[in-house]
């Protein structure tokens, strides 16, 4: 009886999000995860900079999934995508001078810069939460998190 239920909670999940399009979006960058059906999902990164490779403008990666109760677990999670520098762009993360201005004050404290920014981290596993997907992870320096909002349909 309880697999019965498992089983219910988890389909209803998923034909909740199926077809669905959750976004993370800001001036340079544009961070979509798109569920396809009830197995497959496309991570897609855009970033919206001059001055940067084709090959990390655009990452666009396949994923296969399962629904966990309110989790999507990846069964196949991509390894850290190394986002090179760009010195030359105009998105001022991206260059070196950005990502090494690691600042350290008298009292102990160091502030790094925002990995969110520059990172593509390893995603295995989101969490449903309302009409939002949310991806959190700790770094060696901190934490890394997106909110995925879901697109509106107008």
């Amino acid at each position: 009886m309880l697999l019965l239920i498992s089983l219910i909670s988890c389909k209803s999940q998923n034909s909740k999000i199926v077809g669905k399009e959750y976004i993370y979006e800001n001036s340079n960058r544009k961070f979509s995860v798109k569920i396809i059906d009830h197995k497959n999902l496309i991570i897609n990164n855009t970033y919206n900079c001059t001055e940067i490779s084709d090959k990390f403008k655009n990452i666009s990666l396949n994923k296969k999934y399962k629904i966990i109760k309110n989790k999507i677990i990846i069964l196949n999670p991509n390894q850290d995508i190394e986002i090179p520098y760009f010195d030359n762009s105009n998105c001022t993360f991206l260059t070196t001078e950005f990502r090494s201005n690691v600042k350290h004050f008298y009292d102990g404290r160091t502030i790094y810069p925002d990995e969110s920014l520059y990172t593509f981290p390893k995603i295995d596993t989101l969490n449903i939460i309302n009409d939002s997907i949310y991806y959190y992870k700790k770094t060696k320096n901190g934490s890394i998190g997106f909110v995925f909002k879901q697109k509106s349909h107008f």
